[in-house]
């Protein structure tokens, strides 16, 4: 995909016309920058997840609570957290079956801590890194994934941020370019 950007870039602004084509490339820019911040912001939340899980694991271990393979299911939950919407479910899973084979109480243990993490990305982590990383406020992006995901689905959901910022970015550019420059 990066090495074909430059040529696609100059085929879709061949689409538009002589006069109005530096403007179009302007938005083009903008937009697969907003792209840009949507993947880094997927890294850094899946690293969040990886981290928290493997500082969980830890302070299990040092309870003497201990889940055996604390450190690849870190790991996997955080490489399943790049994932959107269903990530931490399939990065979850395997960490709360090892937990109920080590016993009861570590597998509860463990599904708790997923349940209450998956809410806290939800609503807290995910929304202020997004926030930051394609220009959406909070509450945007929450609205964002909650309509798209609903009316499209697993596919939906996983679009819905580079959409909406793309989305974000035409309006902008397009529509409220001279109220924007008016400081309105």
């Amino acid at each position: 995909f990066m090495l074909a950007l430059p040529r696609m870039r100059r085929s879709a602004a061949s689409w538009f016309a002589p006069e109005t084509r530096d403007r179009a490339e302007d938005v083009m820019d903008q937009a697969i920058s907003r792209i840009g911040g949507y993947v880094a912001g997927i890294l850094t939340t899946a690293s969040i997840a990886g981290s928290s899980a493997l500082l969980f694991f830890t302070i299990l271990g040092l309870l003497n609570i201990g889940i055996p393979f604390a450190v690849p299911l870190a790991l996997f939950s955080g490489l399943a957290g790049l994932i959107p919407a269903v990530g931490a479910y399939i990065g979850a899973a395997p960490a709360v079956i090892v937990g109920f084979f080590q016993s009861g109480l570590t597998g509860f243990l463990v599904l708790v801590y997923f349940i209450v993490y998956q809410q806290v990305e939800n609503y807290v982590i995910q929304p202020r890194i997004m926030k930051n990383a394609v220009n959406l406020s909070p509450t945007g992006v929450i609205i964002a994934t909650l309509v798209l995901g609903s009316l499209g689905g697993f596919a939906g959901a996983v679009l819905a941020l580079p959409v909406t910022a793309i989305v974000k970015v035409i309006i902008m550019e397009v529509y409220l370019r001279d109220r924007v420059a008016e400081g309105d």
